[in-house]
């Protein structure tokens, strides 16, 4: 791989997925390409837009430093398969998912629904106005009584 090309594959690994097009990896490019552009759009319509980066910059970290090793075994003459990270391992592309990729996705989608609800119900509920209002104030009462108290309950607890 000559210099330039090596520059071109550092601009392009920029861009999530298209280094591994570059590279020659069609599935695995077109695969994190549609996760990344999919993943806020996906995390904000379930109310979870606060994941976005949590999700989004490892994802891209490791696009863009596994497109290098993909250049550098490809450069060593090593032929690399085009393995998705969705639609699985060592198959032909022929429309169907895995059994393993059906069930990560659908623990995924799980996952994202639990969460999204539990915002949902925790947003509704205003969370913090009911701690400052009620919880602390009774952890205050309780704190109290037990200080008063300290001495008789630890003497009923002894004899």
């Amino acid at each position: 791989m000559n210099r330039n090309d090596r520059f071109v594959n550092f601009i392009l690994a920029c861009i999530p997925g298209v280094g591994y097009m570059y590279n020659g990896l069609l599935l695995k490019g077109l695969e994190l390409l549609g996760i990344f552009i999919m993943a806020p759009v996906i995390l904000d319509f379930a109310a979870l837009d606060e994941l976005t980066p949590v999700i989004m910059v490892p994802l891209w970290f490791y696009g863009f430093f596994d497109t290098f090793n993909v250049a550098r075994r490809r450069e060593a003459g090593e032929v690399i398969q085009d393995r998705g990270f969705i639609l699985g391992n060592n198959r032909a592309f022929n429309g169907q998912l895995q059994d393993n990729s059906m069930k990560f996705i659908g623990i995924l989608l799980i996952i994202l629904g639990i969460l999204s609800l539990t915002n949902r119900i925790l947003r509704t509920m205003n969370l913090m106005f009911i701690v400052k209002s009620y919880l602390i104030p009774i952890f205050f009462i309780l704190l109290g009584i037990y200080i008063i108290f300290k001495d008789k309950i630890n003497g009923s607890i002894n004899k």
